[in-house]
């Protein structure tokens, strides 16, 4: 069954020619409405029920799980005008949302979210032409709502990904509230919205400090590409190891440089001209490392956790250095 069915019953002259009581049209003298239907704002439509997740008969899952019910709705008051904090409003003579859902308050990465809505127009549902859903100032645009198979309902579903495209999906909070903009236009060029606000979140409840960098859920706390905050990186000399790598929001110290012996004063003067102070035995135990080669790589062996300011004497020697974010 589809969510809140527009105004089938609802003929093409305006308020005047619906029964009362029946869907779409004004509720008895009494606030009633016929065959189980809601009296909402003194219109008749129909509430939200089992199985009714998504007006195109498919849901997605939010972040805890649940999508099969509607969880977020906003009710218009078929009078016309704007609330004082603009979540909804519509011109004198044109069209009324009279609900707008969504199947999920909250969606996480590869989930989606349906909106539905039911509009109905004094001068018959036929006269509304369509709707779109944008950003609440309507600078951007996430799609055009479809028509169902019943008069006066039109729904449109949104995946994560899609937010992504039109409106970048970054965040380093758990989750994040977006508010979406929902607008019907008639044939004469009047309009309505309405506004609903969805959750993005990446909190999952296993990540220290969930955040979204470029719309991928990640941890701020061990992410090596995003540590303590979106698009810092970490150098990391060895992956097995663990050298460099993201620990507590912090780059763990790492290895600079590759001095030949010659050269070679200690460590305290090769992490200072990397603007980086020498931890000894801060790199698996080692604050240097030296081989035979003038590569300084992972192949490398380490000359144990000597003081910052000796010279282990060997031939291409690299340090033990902070590594500072």
């Amino acid at each position: 069954m589809l969510l809140g069915a527009g105004a089938a019953n609802c003929g093409g002259g305006g308020d005047d020619d619906c029964k009362a009581g029946s869907v779409g049209c004004p509720c008895t003298d009494l606030g009633q409405c016929l065959g189980g239907l809601q009296c909402l704002s003194n219109y008749c439509v129909q509430g939200p029920g089992p199985g009714s997740a998504s007006a195109s008969g498919s849901a997605s899952g939010s972040a805890s799980g649940s999508a099969t019910e509607p969880t977020s709705s906003t009710t218009d008051d078929p009078t016309g005008g704007s609330d004082p904090s603009d979540s909804e409003g519509s011109e004198p003579g044109g069209p009324r949302i009279l609900q707008l859902l969504t199947n999920v308050t909250a969606i996480t990465e590869d989930e989606a979210v349906t909106f539905t809505a039911v509009v109905t127009d004094p001068d018959g549902v036929a006269d509304v032409i369509g709707g779109s859903l944008t950003s609440t100032d309507g600078t951007i645009s996430f799609g055009a709502f479809a028509t169902s198979g019943e008069e006066g309902a039109y729904s449109l579903q949104l995946s994560w990904s899609q937010i992504h495209q039109a409106d970048k999906v970054e965040f380093e909070t758990p989750s994040v509230i977006r508010t979406f903009r929902a607008e019907f236009f008639d044939q004469s060029g009047k309009s309505a919205f309405k506004t609903v606000d969805i959750t993005l979140t990446c909190d999952d409840g296993e990540r220290v400090t969930p955040a979204a960098c470029n719309a991928v859920c990640t941890d701020l706390d061990s992410d090596d590409l995003n540590c303590s905050h979106c698009a810092i990186e970490c150098e990391r000399w060895d992956p097995d190891l663990k050298i460099g790598a993201c620990v507590a929001s912090a780059c763990s110290p790492t290895f600079y440089g590759c001095v030949y012996y010659d050269d070679f004063v200690n460590c305290d003067q090769t992490c200072a001209t990397f603007g980086e102070t020498c931890v000894a035995g801060g790199c698996a135990g080692d604050t240097s490392r030296n081989t035979q080669s003038d590569q300084c790589d992972s192949s490398s062996y380490g000359n144990d956790a000597h003081a910052c300011n000796e010279n282990p004497n060997e031939h291409n020697i690299t340090c033990c250095c902070s590594q500072t974010i």
